[in-house]
C-alpha cells in the first residue's frame, strides 16, 4: 500500500522527482514504524517496554532496591542495621512512592528514644509534606525479641523515614533483635 498524500497532483506538476521523493519517504515510515491505528480507525495493541516520566531514569511502575539508605535512632539512640538484614525496596509512579521494608536483626543503643529513623538518599526521592499527619502506615515490629509489637511508620523529613512504636514508647536497647516490616505510600516532589 502506497501511502498517498493530499496534494500529490499539484507536485507533480511541478516536480516528479519531488512526488518520488515523498513516496519513498512516506514508503520508509510505513515500513519501519508500527502504526497505532488499524485500518478500521480503531486501536491495535499498543506495546512498550518501560514508560519513564519526569526527569527520571528508572521505569515507572517498577520496583528498585533502594541503596545507601542509613539508620539513627532519635535523640541520642543509635541503630545499626547491617546491609544484609536489609530488604528495602521502592517504586515510584507520578509523584507517588510505594516503599517496602524488612528490617531485621538491628541494634538500638544509647539513650532509649520513641524515634528510629532512616534516611534516603535524596538523589533516590525527596518526600513532600511532613510527619505523621501526612503519610503513617501500620507496620510490625520486633522491639528486643518482644514480636507482634504495633508501629507505624511516617515521614519525618525530607528523606527521612520514622519508625515508632503505636504506643509511641521508647524503642529499647537490643543487640541484634529489633526489626520491622511493613510499607509507607508517600507523596514525593
Amino acid at each position: 500500500m502506497r501511502p498517498d498524500f493530499p496534494f500529490r497532483d499539484q507536485v507533480g506538476a511541478v516536480s516528479q522527482a519531488l512526488v518520488n521523493t515523498i513516496d519513498r519517504t512516506n514508503a520508509g515510515i510505513a515500513a519501519s514504524w508500527l502504526t497505532e491505528h488499524t485500518d478500521s480507525d480503531t486501536h491495535g495493541a499498543i506495546t512498550v517496554e518501560s514508560v519513564t516520566e519526569r526527569p527520571r531514569t528508572a521505569p515507572m511502575g517498577v520496583w528498585t532496591d533502594l541503596q545507601g539508605a542509613t539508620f539513627a535512632g532519635g535523640g541520642a539512640q543509635t541503630w545499626t542495621a547491617p546491609a544484609v538484614a536489609q530488604v528495602l525496596r521502592y517504586m515510584l509512579i507520578g509523584k507517588t512512592v510505594f516503599l517496602m521494608f524488612l528490617i531485621q536483626s538491628t541494634t538500638v543503643g544509647g539513650v532509649p528514644d520513641p524515634e528510629l529513623q532512616m534516611t534516603i538518599p535524596r538523589s533516590v526521592f525527596v518526600f513532600r509534606g511532613f510527619g505523621s499527619i501526612w503519610h503513617a502506615n501500620s507496620i510490625r515490629v520486633t522491639d528486643n525479641a518482644i514480636t507482634g509489637t504495633p508501629g507505624y511508620v511516617s515521614v519525618g523529613g525530607p528523606s527521612v523515614v520514622v519508625f515508632r512504636r503505636m504506643d509511641d514508647a521508647n524503642w529499647a536497647a537490643s543487640a541484634g533483635f529489633t526489626s520491622m516490616r511493613g510499607h509507607l505510600i508517600a507523596e514525593v516532589v
